[in-house]
């Protein structure tokens, strides 16, 4: 599809619902025909596909095409592990919340004894911005993959797999699969017929996906060069924050919601063409469900409501609210799914208690056995095993207590209490009967609150007595016991007590206490304590000041404070909650912490899609030239996907911006930003800009303009040609533009002067208070070269130690780019080159083996740019490509030592540099591509440990099935050193 085209609606939305209390359900059948290879996913409902860009392979993905009403996905080659490159086809929907996912398989390439080695398919859920979750791919998902195990949990963190739990029956396994998200913790199950579900292993917590917009749907991949398939059909996803047809979605509480403040405004996401909403609000669930306007069966009912949102006043403590939303549409009046909430209780049960006492009866009944649930069921009846309750000594010195330490001082609303239940209660009467119970703050001085008299057990499942503490404050209760209901023997036994207090104090801070990346422009925000008239909020960079009570103070009178910090920074702060009505007047909260983050996002080039009708093209925000003749620039590629999605400086995309100068005119980008920013707070001092050039480039200066104030990169040297990633760090104060009201960003090629074409990628604008250190370049001299290939017309060594090479079948030489001299064309039918350096690699511990390499398209698996080693089970190599499109990897084994390897990402076509680096010092081998290390990892092995090696080629595999080199090498060269990435950087051209 061209960049400039308007995308078409092609399919209707295929939705359903489910019963009364529902959330939202998508639904697709597939019986509606539509390629999304070819026409992309608008207008079916599906929010977005892997498959057909940079780094992806599909060879079908498709709705009643392949296969009449179900979704068919092919591939081969693809990879949804290890390298990640190319993945394999993905449908999916995005989904914000909890949800629960399910579709059935129906087709599948292969079938017991005619297996299609490693055809893989599977139900995923997968972080929508990598980058929210840490570095790499982050998913879980249910597989279907009996040509290996059968059904399979798995689990991808940071692109480092863990396969769960497998059913090992293969071909004999479940086709329906089903994934549920609660929270930070999915659910993974499978069934035979779609009605009765089991689980396969437990639940899988993820905390670093928790509140993450996820992709949900259908994969497939084929981890060999052999094509497989998989079909699908009833694909069904249900959940808040579904969009159901013509209902409201994503409700505010979340449906199911406990803890919800009283004075909640419900709100919700209206349908599309919603004109009014007719709003039912009450606690029981029977009226809610069945109301209309005409019929409100008492509960609270606003017809023809003009907003998304709704106040239904102050709420009691501790009840369950129920509330639905009918759409009016001009077509008419949808009814919506009935939601409900939990309101927040008057007092919460205290945790973590201490519990002592003046004696024990054994080391079965602790006075800890009060405070731990023990004998509770379900229904909070105790039970009648002493095992499970405190009992003093016999006959100990009295007077007997029983002691309760809190981890702070708490105001005190009520207290259960479970006397002694045994079965033999009756008889024994050990039970307390009457006792006094005193309050303390330090547990030095004490104060008598109450004498009780507890209710003797019946040692049936018993319930507990409740007792009001009045709201008196206190970190120590103590009970005193006067006598137990036997009369006979001094001794005395609880089965269990249960603390509440009313929560004044500040709680549940916003940011998350330990939160790292805030943005500098923050809201801090809290829940305020129960009596709270004012908020007294000290915030600073000394956490002991804000502990003494020394930090700066704000009084606010709501529990939210805004405030510009610094970026980069760690704060502390805590909330006193004030009123001067009540005693205390003051409560203090804990101290929190927080850290801003080291930079702020001008454009990571991430949130571009190739969605035009929605504006979220990258040339729609980046306008270029392309209606300008005086402007040279074209944004993005001409067909989609429009961003660079292999080139890329950090995350998933970057900009490409071509440009072409011809008559001496400029090309420039412009992003002008809806609302002026101010770059003068939060510290920031310097805006870095982040480009990568191509050796091919016509050289031409780059600039940026903030608003219309130009700043040259380096006075205006040439820049695009440098064919690395650059980090531009631009002092802001030198630049002498308004950073007040910064308006618009320019990015700029050329002088006016000179012409020329070529094209720059764009990635990761930031600003920073302290810009990370640019690594300078530093050239490694000739030093520890032991060999250097310079192919001007022949395989000599330019190094001087004449470690002549030897030409094998129809190579040829070619002109490189500038600055690389020749490079020796391999011709992947009989070209390869013969080293005699056995001697060399079996003297190294230390290695660098650096070469300029033109990668062509794909045309062979495992090609080899070099192989140096002696069998099939002594070597070490280099590769473009593990498979026709698979990762870059550098490995080495010997007969002893299996192999070890590093991967690193999917080359792109065209010319680019490649350095191996091995550090004996630390025992790790690195890969750079372009000079920026893109993998390492530890070895046990070194090139020494090789021998002396007999067969060293350069375009050749030691294992003959192996292809031969297609393509072009350049300069390489060996070094006995490990090499710095700074001297690797000058090597790739960063010069």
């Amino acid at each position: 599809m061209s960049r400039k085209q308007v995308y078409l609606g092609c399919v209707a939305l295929v939705l359903c619902l489910g019963g009364a209390a529902r959330a939202g359900v998508f639904s697709d059948d597939f019986e509606a025909a539509h390629d999304y290879l070819v026409d992309g996913v608008a207008g079916t409902g599906w929010d977005g596909f892997i498959g057909a860009g940079a780094g992806e392979t599909a060879s079908a993905l498709n709705a009643s095409t392949d296969r009449s009403g179900q979704l068919f996905m092919q591939s081969a080659g693809a990879y949804w592990e290890g390298a990640f490159s190319p993945r394999g086809p993905f449908l999916y929907k995005v989904v914000e919340g909890d949800f629960v996912a399910t579709v059935r398989v129906t087709d599948f390439a292969g079938v017991a004894g005619a297996i299609v080695q490693h055809n893989d398919s599977f139900l995923m859920a997968r972080v929508a911005n990598l980058d929210d979750a840490g570095a790499g791919e982050d998913f879980v998902c249910m597989h279907y993959f009996p040509t290996w195990v059968g059904n399979m949990q798995r689990n991808m963190d940071d692109s480092v797999e863990t396969e769960g739990t497998t059913t090992g029956d293969g071909f004999n396994c479940a086709r329906y699969l089903q994934v549920e998200r609660t929270g930070n913790v999915f659910t993974f199950r499978r069934s035979f017929d779609g009605v009765t579900w089991t689980a396969v292993g437990g639940t899988l917590t993820r905390e670093d996906m928790g509140g993450l917009a996820l992709q949900v749907g259908m994969a497939h991949c084929t981890y060999s060069a052999t094509a497989g398939y998989v079909a699908f059909d009833d694909f069904t996803l249900s959940g808040d924050s579904i969009v159901p047809m013509n209902m409201a979605y994503r409700p505010k509480p979340s449906n199911g919601a406990t803890d919800v403040l009283t004075d909640v405004v419900l709100s919700w996401v209206p349908t599309d063409g919603a004109v009014a909403h007719d709003v039912y609000f009450g606690t029981d669930v029977d009226a809610v469900t069945a109301a209309e306007i005409a019929n409100p069966l008492g509960v609270m009912v606003v017809a023809g409501h003009d907003a998304n949102s709704y106040d239904v006043g102050h709420l009691a403590y501790g009840q369950t609210c129920y509330w639905r939303i009918d759409e009016v549409t001009a077509d008419g009046t949808s009814r919506g799914a009935v939601w409900s909430f939990a309101v927040e209780p008057y007092a919460y049960p205290i945790t973590g208690i201490t519990a002592t006492a003046s004696s024990t009866y054994n080391a079965n009944t602790l006075a800890s056995k009060t405070v731990d649930g023990s004998g509770l069921d379900e229904n909070d009846l105790h039970g009648d095993d002493l095992k499970t309750m405190w009992a003093s000594q016999k006959n100990a010195p009295e007077p007997a207590w029983i002691q309760f330490e809190f981890d702070a001082a708490y105001k005190l609303d009520r207290v259960l209490v479970w006397n002694s239940n045994q079965a033999i209660e009756a008889l024994m009467g050990v039970g307390v009967k009457d006792a006094t119970v005193e309050v303390s703050l330090d547990g030095v001085n004490w104060t008598t609150l109450a004498t009780v008299e507890l209710a003797q057990g019946t040692g049936e499942p018993l319930e507990p007595e409740v007792f009001d503490l009045g709201g008196v404050v206190a970190k120590y209760v103590k009970l005193t016991v006067g006598s137990n209901w036997g009369g006979l023997v001094k001794q005395y036994s609880l089965s269990e007590v249960r603390f509440y207090y009313v929560p004044v104090s500040a709680r549940e801070p916003s940011p998350a206490d330990g939160a790292t990346d805030v943005h500098p422009q923050a809201t801090l925000g809290w829940r305020a304590g129960r009596e709270a008239a004012s908020h007294k909020v000290a915030l600073s960079v000394d956490e002991q000041a804000v502990i003494d009570g020394t930090a700066d103070v704000v009084t606010v009178s709501e529990p939210q404070y805004e405030i510009s910090l610094d970026l980069d920074q760690s704060y502390f702060w805590k909330v006193v909650e004030v009123n001067d009505a009540e005693e205390p007047a003051a409560w203090e909260g804990d101290v929190w912490s927080f850290t801003t983050a080291e930079y702020i996002v001008v454009d990571d080039f991430e949130s571009y899609t190739d969605d035009m009708d929605a504006g979220e093209a990258v040339f729609q925000t980046w306008t270029d030239g392309y209606e300008d003749d005086t402007n040279g620039s074209l944004v993005g590629y001409n067909d989609a996907p429009f961003t660079e999605r292999t080139v890329v400086h950090d995350g998933y995309q970057s900009m490409p911006l071509a440009y072409d100068n011809s008559g001496g005119i400029y090309s420039e980008a412009k992003r002008t930003f809806e609302t002026a920013q101010d770059w003068s707070r939060h510290g920031v001092t310097t805006l870095v800009l982040h480009w990568h050039g191509l050796a091919a480039n016509a050289s031409a200066p780059l600039y940026v303009k903030i608003n219309n104030t130009k700043v040259l990169y380096n006075a205006g040297a040439g820049a695009t040609n440098l064919p690395v990633w650059k980090q531009w760090n631009i002092d802001l104060a030198a630049t002498g533009a308004n950073l007040k009201s910064v308006t618009s960003l320019t990015i700029g090629i050329g002088d006016g002067k000179a012409g020329g074409t070529g094209m720059i990628h764009v990635d990761d604008i930031r600003l920073y208070a302290e810009a990370p250190e640019v690594v300078t370049p530093v050239d490694p001299g000739n030093t520890g070269i032991l060999a250097n290939y310079t192919f001007e017309g022949n395989v000599q060594d330019s190094s001087g130690n004449n470690n002549h090479g030897t030409v094998t079948g129809d190579a040829g030489y070619e002109d490189a780019p500038s600055g690389y001299g020749q490079a020796l064309i391999f011709n992947g039918i009989n070209a390869y080159v013969t080293l005699p350096i056995g001697s060399v690699l079996s003297s190294l511990s230390d290695m660098t083996i650096t070469v300029y390499v033109n990668f062509p398209a794909a045309t062979g698996d495992w090609q080899r740019i070099f192989d140096f080693g002696s069998s099939t089970t002594n070597y070490m190599f280099l590769t473009p490509r593990t498979t026709s499109s698979g990762p870059m990897r550098f490995a080495i084994r010997t007969d002893a030592v299996g192999e070890q390897a590093v991967d690193g990402p999917g080359v792109p076509v065209g010319w680019h540099h490649v350095a191996v680096v091995m550090d004996s010092a630390t025992m790790t081998m690195r890969l750079h591509l372009d000079g920026a290390t893109v993998a390492s990892g530890v070895t046990s092995l070194l090139p020494k440990d090789l021998g002396d090696t007999t067969q060293n080629y350069l375009g050749e595999s030691q294992y003959e099935a192996d292809a031969l080199f297609t393509g072009s090498l350049a300069d390489l060269r060996i070094y006995n050193r490990a090499l710095s990435e700074a001297q690797v950087r000058y090597l790739a051209g960063d010069r």
